[in-house]
């Protein structure tokens, strides 16, 4: 049986920057943290619960922010944690005239404000009073304006004022959670269909990326990038097998890694370490043609058994004894098979 683990040989925290800046900087905090121990994690989901500690709402730099909501009238929501995210704090409240949506964050003692209105559409604009992470990628229908000088007075105008004109999604207290829940697995969505963040961004994203040499860049865009389509297999309905049967030596190949790094996966899922890019055409430049050709040339018999054909298109392999083990996909002749030899 395949059992889940990360492959990650260097880690970096995804940010997501739909519902304000509070990934990026969690993402930051979390990469010094584990980056020596070769740990990649990133929240595809979250949950958001009530926080049993409070405390930190009554310290002066939180009140500043909460009393100028309520003077502007707002109403409060609650206190809330993200488990997945722990050292992570949200404060929530709404102004139902406008449908207009404040969370207070406290990021180990860093506080900011986003507003936030969002559109039936799931399309969303978010004010911000944090100037981190505007160089992120991001959907175009999830716009993050950042206004880090200006008063939440002046903060709130500004957003009721200059947002599209669409069919607003109503805030109120009952709907907060689903909301901040909805906008983060929009983004997160979004960011596995692309395969995570290119080489350029990774240079933005994680700290002491561009410091790395261009194999050291290139080894986080291979574990930014299998991560992404992992968790792009988990939302496909027609996916042949669960997410959790995925492990380290799953084959997930894309034109984004280099021959040097298709070659090692090969050696490593088949136990062939005498195959090299010599085995490969020479006229062959795509990853998945290369890895194709491979498998086919050294007789490795990995079954590819799903696609992505958006970008970034991925081919996903297993070895052909796990094929046999799949016994819940209703149509065997509907699957992606090409076995080498």
């Amino acid at each position: 049986m395949l059992a889940y683990s990360s492959w990650a040989w260097v880690g970096i925290a995804v940010a997501d920057v739909v519902v304000g800046t509070l990934l990026l900087l969690f993402s930051f905090e979390y990469v010094l943290a584990r980056f020596n121990k070769l740990s990649f994690l990133t929240p595809f989901r979250i949950h958001v619960l009530p926080a049993p500690d409070t405390s930190w709402t009554t310290e002066p730099a939180a009140l500043v922010l909460s009393d100028q909501l309520r003077q502007l009238g707002f109403v409060e929501v609650g206190v809330f944690e993200i488990p997945e995210m722990p050292q992570a704090k949200i404060h929530g409240f709404v102004h139902e005239p406008t449908d207009v949506i404040a969370r207070i964050y406290n990021l180990k003692g860093k506080f900011w404000v986003d507003l936030a209105s969002y559109y039936e559409d799931r399309s969303s604009i978010t004010y911000s009073t944090t100037d981190v992470g505007e160089k992120l990628p991001r959907p175009s229908t999830q716009t993050v304006i950042r206004l880090p000088e200006i008063s939440l007075a002046q903060l709130h105008h500004r957003l009721v004022q200059d947002r599209p004109r669409g069919r607003l999604r109503s805030a109120c207290t009952e709907n907060f959670v689903e909301t901040f829940v909805d906008a983060h697995a929009a983004y997160q969505d979004w960011l596995a269909e692309r395969g995570g963040y290119n080489l350029e961004e990774l240079r933005i994203v994680g700290p002491g990326n561009d410091k790395l040499s261009a194999d050291g860049l290139q080894a986080v865009r291979q574990n930014v990038a299998r991560e992404a389509l992992i968790n792009w297999f988990r939302t496909q309905p027609d996916r042949p097998f669960d997410t959790e049967r995925i492990n380290d030596c799953t084959p997930i190949i894309h034109d984004d890694l280099s021959m040097e790094q298709i070659v090692f996966v090969f050696n490593r899922v088949t136990g062939d370490w005498d195959a090299d890019e010599k085995h490969i055409p020479s006229h062959i430049k795509s990853g998945r043609a290369a890895f194709e050709a491979l498998n086919e040339s050294r007789k490795g018999g990995l079954v590819k058994i799903f696609e992505k054909t958006t970008p970034l298109c991925a081919d996903f392999y297993i070895r052909p004894e796990e094929a046999e083990e799949i016994e819940s996909i209703p149509f065997q002749e509907s699957l992606i098979r090409q076995r080498g030899g």
